[in-house]
C-alpha cells in the first residue's frame, strides 16, 4: 500500500476560516431595530397586496402574473435546445432513392 504525501494541495484549497468569516459579514444581522423595522415594511408590503383588486378576484392568477413580470425569460433551455436539435438534425440519415435488398 502506498502513502501519498498530500500537503501540497491543501495550501490550494480555501481555508476554512475564511470561508466562515466572508459567509457571516454577508449575511445581515438582525438587531431588534432592523428586526421591527423588516417586520413593519413586510407587513404593508402584505397589506397592499391583500387589497389589490386582482389579488382579491383570482389570487393564483395574480401571483402567476407577478411571477412571469418579475421572472427573467429562459433563454438558456433553449439555446440548448437548438444546439440538441441541430446535432439529432445532422446525425439523422436520409432515407436512400434507390431500394435496398439483402442477399441472403
Amino acid at each position: 500500500m502506498k502513502v501519498y504525501d498530500l500537503s501540497a494541495l491543501s495550501e490550494l484549497l480555501p481555508d476554512m476560516n475564511t470561508a466562515e468569516q466572508s459567509s457571516s459579514t454577508n449575511n445581515l444581522k438582525l438587531n431588534c431595530k432592523t428586526r421591527r423595522k423588516l417586520v413593519q415594511r413586510e407587513g404593508a408590503q402584505l397589506r397592499q397586496v391583500l387589497n389589490d383588486p386582482s389579488f382579491q378576484l383570482d389570487p393564483l392568477a395574480a401571483i402567476h402574473q407577478h411571477l412571469q413580470r418579475t421572472q427573467p425569460p429562459p433563454a438558456c433551455d433553449k439555446e440548448k435546445n437548438s444546439e440538441k436539435t441541430k446535432k439529432n438534425k445532422k446525425r439523422t440519415k436520409k432515407p436512400s432513392s434507390g431500394s435496398q435488398l439483402m442477399d441472403i
